[in-house]
């Protein structure tokens, strides 16, 4: 029970800490983690506290937060790498 609430508690601190990287990261790349961090850290203070409560059926929206973060993570990065969402047409010669 203590280590649930140390577990919510450390991750709240660092979701705290990793806010500056987010709205004044000197690049894209930059926000993107810090969004990525944020995620992940929010996904454990939400299977921290379900476990605290004794509702084990919220540990499946901690999974489904980590499996967001994931899709979104990709799709900022292809966009990061080809400048656009769609999907080339031809290769480049």
């Amino acid at each position: 029970m203590m280590v649930a609430l140390a577990a919510a508690l450390a991750a709240l601190i660092g979701a705290v800490l990793a806010a500056p990287r987010l709205l004044f990261g000197p690049t894209l790349q930059d926000r993107a983690l810090a969004v990525n961090a944020v995620c992940a850290k929010m996904a454990l203070a939400c299977a921290a506290a379900a476990i605290l409560t004794g509702q084990h059926d919220a540990i499946a929206v901690a999974f489904a937060l980590v499996l967001a973060g994931y899709v979104v993570n990709l799709a900022v990065l292809k966009f990061f790498r080809h400048g656009t969402w769609q999907a080339p047409m031809a290769r480049p010669e």
